[in-house]
């Protein structure tokens, strides 16, 4: 007797775990194996539920949780060591960083932000250069931080994300095209590209602002059609200012709604791309840890810390994309698809503050915006590159990534595995190879932070981290 006393804990033990293993059954399958539906029918679950009571807690032990494998360690001089080797002699001048949630781990540059005889600045990663396209991901981290603070309506992110574009723009534009369709494209579908606007590489043609609104879109193509177009985000400017100012913009549309749309729409684009860089300089960027020097202005900048932008590596000289007199006669104001200048650390920075951070957006809005296996639906990232070695090493081969092109300059801002961010820019086309037709592309610079970061990540880690692991969750 005193035998079976003492065996009891352990008979008791293997009960458990037989119980544990039909109940967990059971919950797989819509029907248990007595009929029952999501129910503990059997016997033997009746009889443990009785001796759990009677044993104490100590003697029933559940098996240990099984312990997540660490992510790959990175390699700072590795890294450093592949993106120098992949840049040297590439482009006039070239500079990256790479961030995580702890601030930049690696950084470096080459060539020139200026040529001899051109300026004489030695690029470095902390000098400001034209990043094109990449504005765009700012322009839409700017809104969704208007949404998380439900400028929209009292709902959540994804709520607000698929109410209408038209209730943000100009009160004269919400009624000045009917039966264009534009009342059907939603937030979303404007950050993912997905309006519907045709341009010249989508099978239509390349229009001014209010031409696009007024040819409208095709039914069938809005949330269908994937075209990459400068419209969608240039309408950010009005949706971001008429959210973060109402009051500013109904009194603008008071003093002006009289007047032809054209003269009307001349007025607000000044007025509201203004407001659209206020509230980035002094809502939004504030709020990183880091300062963040993004400027639309670079004839402002100290000359030794702006790049000038060049045609090819060899060009004895470049330029600003803009200077005090162009832009004042341009209207002065600060676009939000393009022109904008930073340095790669603070674009690493950004994407840090963006992804890895709950500065400006939740942990359920960083999720939305890149899942691996729904990478088609990614905003604002416009685009992905892939790096097979990834996959291995992280369980992710795909990145969400975002470029620019703008004058001379390129630049690539990169969501890369494991919670790390990548920007990498140049100051002129790269040289070109009939071998790699991406060379001179953004691309390019995308495609060299993916490589880097697998050489800097190979081998030193016993195990994978979870797909996607760049986002908190």
């Amino acid at each position: 007797m005193e035998r079976w006393r003492n065996d009891l804990p352990r008979k008791l033990r293997s009960i458990t775990t037989a119980v544990h293993r039909e109940h967990t059954m059971n919950l797989r399958s819509p029907v248990c194996r007595d009929g029952t539906s999501g129910r503990w029918a059997s016997p033997l679950n009746w009889a443990m539920a009785v001796l759990l009571l009677l044993v104490p807690a100590q003697a029933v032990q559940a098996e240990p949780p099984q312990r997540a494998l660490p992510a790959p360690a990175f390699s700072t001089a590795r890294f450093e060591a592949a993106m120098k080797r992949e840049m040297d002699g590439l482009a006039k001048g070239w500079s990256f960083a790479v961030a995580d949630r702890h601030g930049v781990r690696a950084k470096g540059a080459g060539g020139w932000a200026q040529a001899p005889g051109d300026g004489d600045v030695v690029m470095g990663p902390g000098t400001a250069s034209g990043m094109g396209s990449v504005t765009k991901v700012l322009a839409g981290v700017a809104l969704l931080h208007l949404l998380e603070r439900q400028k929209l309506a009292p709902l959540s992110v994804s709520q607000q994300l698929d109410k209408p574009m038209l209730v943000a723009l100009p009160p004269k534009w919400q009624g000045a095209w009917p039966g264009r369709n534009l009342e059907r494209i939603s937030l979303r579908q404007l950050l993912q590209h997905r309006s519907g606007f045709r341009n010249k590489n989508c099978g239509g043609t390349s229009l001014d602002p209010l031409a696009q609104m007024a040819q409208g879109v095709e039914l069938a193509d809005v949330g269908e059609l994937d075209c990459y177009n400068n419209h969608n985000y240039y309408l950010l400017r009005y949706i971001v200012a008429t959210l973060a100012y109402p009051d500013e913009v109904k009194t603008l549309d008071q003093r002006f709604r009289d007047r032809p749309l054209e003269e009307y729409t001349q007025t607000f684009n000044v007025v509201l791309s203004n407001l659209f860089e206020r509230y980035v300089q002094r809502e939004l960027l504030p709020l990183s840890r880091q300062p963040l020097a993004f400027t639309c202005r670079p004839y402002q900048l100290p000359n030794k810390l702006v790049a000038k932008g060049y045609g090819s590596a060899d060009a004895a000289k470049g330029a600003l994309l803009k200077t005090a007199e162009s832009h004042k006669a341009a209207g002065g104001y600060c676009a939000s698809q393009g022109s904008w200048y930073a340095s790669a650390e603070t674009l690493a920075e950004f994407g840090r503050a963006m992804m890895l951070s709950d500065r400006w957006l939740s942990a359920g809005t960083r999720g939305a915006l890149y899942e691996p296996a729904r990478w088609r639906e990614t905003f604002p990232w416009a685009s992905t590159v892939t790096q097979a070695e990834l996959g291995t090493t992280f369980g992710q081969s795909r990145m969400a990534y975002h470029g620019g092109a703008e004058g001379g300059y390129r630049a690539a801002l990169v969501l890369l595995p494991g919670g790390h961010v990548a920007a990498a820019l140049a100051n002129s086309p790269m040289e070109a190879t009939e071998a790699d037709e991406n060379r001179g592309t953004s691309l390019r610079l995308a495609q060299a932070l993916v490589d880097a970061f697998a050489e800097s990540t190979r081998g030193r880690g016993a195990g994978r981290a979870p797909a996607g692991g760049a986002s908190p969750r």
